[in-house]
């Protein structure tokens, strides 16, 4: 019986992504890909280049060695019309667990539980990756769940501590 490599999810924001993925085209002429041909092409943060790295290895653009293949070529050389079909057949590859169940249907807690069932990954990995998922799903007009593209609003609770720390501090501040 034969292992098979579980790679890890992509967890870049999928803005970040789709608007590098334009960079990437014409890199093939290096033969591989790592984080100072990316910053070269104008990805200047380190972690995004990491990450974006690990999206091109998830859908097979590089191997393991970072090697470009033959999947790259085909990729960045095709019309956009091309590239989001050949994404599409991708992500039934590479996403069977998920797509596997009724994504008109399936809640954000469900898609949760596969992404912590499939990949050995961190909780805060997990939610990055999910959120990855539905954008990807919606960017290729395949029907999700609604109420999984909802904004949610973020609010953020600061500690007490470190308000009246902040208080503080102003009070010292000689521009007070």
């Amino acid at each position: 019986m034969e292992d098979t490599i579980v790679l890890s999810p992509p967890y870049i924001s999928f803005n970040k992504f789709w608007n590098n993925f334009s960079l990437l085209n014409g890199l093939e002429r290096y033969g591989f890909i790592d984080s100072k041909i990316l910053e070269d092409a104008g990805i200047s943060v380190v972690n995004d280049r990491f990450k974006l790295i690990q999206v091109l290895r998830f859908f097979g653009f590089i191997d393991d060695k970072n090697n470009i293949t033959d999947s790259y070529h085909i990729f960045f050389s095709s019309n956009d019309n091309f590239k989001k079909e050949y994404l599409r057949e991708e992500v039934f590859k590479r996403y069977p667990d998920m797509l596997n169940h009724d994504l008109t249907r399936i809640s954000t807690e469900k898609l949760h539980e596969l992404f912590k069932r499939k990949y050995d990954v961190a909780e805060t990995t997990i939610k990055k990756a999910v959120m990855f998922f539905i954008n990807l799903m919606k960017c290729l007009d395949i029907p999700i769940n609604p109420a999984l593209t909802r904004r949610i609003p973020y609010t953020r609770v600061r500690s007490e501590e470190r308000r009246v720390g902040k208080e503080c501090r102003s009070r010292w501040s000689p521009y007070h």
